[in-house]
């Protein structure tokens, strides 16, 4: 063996020093990528991607499948399948639930056929 590699004195070399440091780093890009800059969402399409994205867009979608239930009891409960003229009209317990949770743009609404969709990029078609 090569006497650089060998340390009778129970020393690390700088070749095991240097070895342990880059294993240690390429872990902690791994492991922590959001503490490095790695994980961080650039716009609001991105942000869909990640955990917390995915967590908000089900909310999203599950803001959107109450707004067209309500839009569908209104439907039924009124004068000759009567749509709503605006997200308003469903009444106050609705109002929470009209804005996306990822960028707080309000839904658009179509009153024509009574069709609620998210306008965030990532949450077309929702």
């Amino acid at each position: 063996m090569p006497r650089a590699l060998i340390n009778n004195r129970g020393q690390w070399a700088i070749i095991e020093i240097v070895v342990v440091v880059a294993i240690i780093l390429i872990a902690a890009y791994f492991i922590l990528p959001s503490y490095i800059g790695g994980g961080k969402p650039k716009n609001d399409a991105d942000r869909v991607h990640t955990p917390v994205g995915q967590a908000e867009s089900v909310d999203c979608r599950n803001n959107l499948n109450q707004l067209r239930n309500a839009i569908e009891m209104e439907k039924s409960s009124g004068e000759e399948g009567r749509v709503p003229a605006s997200l308003t009209d469903l009444g106050p317990s609705m109002s929470a639930v009209t804005k996306c949770s990822i960028s707080g743009k309000e839904y658009s609404y179509d009153p024509s056929t009574g069709r609620v969709s998210c306008t965030t990029p990532g949450h077309e078609g929702y």
